[in-house]
């Protein structure tokens, strides 16, 4: 096996590790090779977006304590704040780690999705909560002309009829939020 296979074969096990949480293992691997902060895979993304991901905050915060960009976008322009965006409760510490290590709430992914926007698309309510909180836009449009309102009306009108009753609780309340932030016309 030549040299840059078995790189790759032990990066790719480090990546499996921060999806993990196996804390132990990363904080080893960074003891003995700490330019593994930067690495990325072959979508571009570090092991700070995959553990962001998988709501490892244990992880999350051994890497940007390493040294590792909470700004940092892979070939999809997505930030570890926009992968920490797609899951729900249990990524909210993740989300706080990362926006208090500096991450940008309006970074726009090649869709031009901001990590408020992949929020309401997977129907992660507390995450959009803490979002609105630090004063993230609800009015940007992404590459298909939505704002976050027409995006949460969208995933509405998709689990309609559906059995996903926690979920349309959710955007329910999430549309009702997101009016609330919504840019108000000038009073005449």
């Amino acid at each position: 096996m030549n040299v840059s296979k078995r790189v790759e074969m032990h990066f790719n096990r480090l990546i499996a590790a921060a999806e993990d949480g196996e804390l132990d293992l990363v904080t080893s691997a960074l003891l003995g090779q700490p330019g593994l902060v930067d690495a990325e895979d072959e979508l571009g993304a570090t092991l700070l977006h995959r553990a962001a991901q998988f709501g490892r905050a244990s992880i999350v915060e051994l890497l940007l304590r390493s040294g590792a960009n909470p700004n940092r976008k892979d070939r999809k322009r997505w930030t570890p704040l926009h992968n920490a965006s797609t899951g729900y409760e249990q990524h909210i510490p993740c989300m706080c780690l990362l926006l208090r290590a500096g991450s940008t709430v309006e970074a726009r992914t090649t869709q031009l999705a901001t990590p408020l926007m992949i929020c309401v698309e997977y129907s992660n309510l507390a995450g959009l909560a803490l979002l609105l909180g630090c004063g993230a836009r609800v009015d940007w449009q992404d590459k298909r002309g939505r704002d976050a309102l027409a995006i949460a009306e969208h995933v509405l009108e998709r689990a309609r009829g559906k059995s996903f009753v926690k979920q349309r609780e959710d955007l329910a309340v999430m549309i009702e939020m997101i009016k609330a932030f919504m840019p108000r016309d000038p009073i005449v």
